[in-house]
């Protein structure tokens, strides 16, 4: 896990900072598709579009990774993208808090 990124989760809850919430989600679904966990980076993605609109500069450094993860799961991505999205903040969390990265 990235412990800044469940840091900056954290802290944007608990000031209700909500557009910076869905960015730190965008990371953190970043960070899942890069280990090959693509059904949580899609559902982590569709957690942090929902939360905030991803500043354009954002946007774009995640295009590539988004789209590995679409080509990966085909069919099944955009199913996965409305399941992130209509996850609430707590289960967005655990969802993250499942990922394992090693050092």
């Amino acid at each position: 896990r990235s412990a800044s990124q469940f840091a900056a989760v954290r802290i944007c809850q608990a000031t209700d900072n909500v557009l910076q919430l869905g960015i730190a989600f965008l990371g953190i679904a970043a960070i899942a598709m890069t280990i090959g966990e693509h059904e949580t980076a899609a559902r982590l993605w569709g957690a942090g579009t929902h939360f905030g609109a991803p500043w354009p500069i954002f946007y774009q450094a995640f295009t590539a990774i988004i789209e590995a993860s679409r080509t990966a799961l085909g069919d099944r991505h955009d199913e996965l993208l409305a399941e992130g999205a209509a996850l609430d903040v707590d289960a967005a969390i655990a969802l993250a808090a499942t990922l394992t990265v090693e050092p």
